[in-house]
């Protein structure tokens, strides 16, 4: 599903040594303290709650790696095809030249 822009929020998610979690929803950064700024809070030291956040920022991690890759190899793509026409334009060239 595609959120509109006002449908987004941002926040922050603290980890610490896989036994606590805060998460703090920034509701609106325009305002004075942050109190009223924040929406949405959570801490939590129980195990399946933190395990829960830990398995979704892995899984952000190993998703931005894998988009790294994914970039690093369509550079390389480009180059090949780059390449692999010029090759063949020399190739045209040549049997051209070798007909006449």
């Amino acid at each position: 599903m595609n959120l509109g822009e006002p449908s987004r929020f941002r926040a922050s998610i603290l980890l610490v040594d896989r036994k606590f979690v805060l998460y703090v929803e920034l509701k609106d950064d325009t305002k004075y303290t942050s109190y009223e700024a924040i929406g949405l809070s959570l801490f939590s030291s129980i195990r399946s709650t933190v395990i829960s956040y830990v398995t979704i920022f892995e899984t952000m991690w190993k998703q931005q790696e894998l988009y790294q890759q994914l970039s690093r190899m369509q550079k390389q793509i480009e180059t090949y095809e780059k390449i692999n026409k010029q090759l063949n334009d020399t190739i045209v060239d040549l049997k051209h030249r070798l007909s006449k």
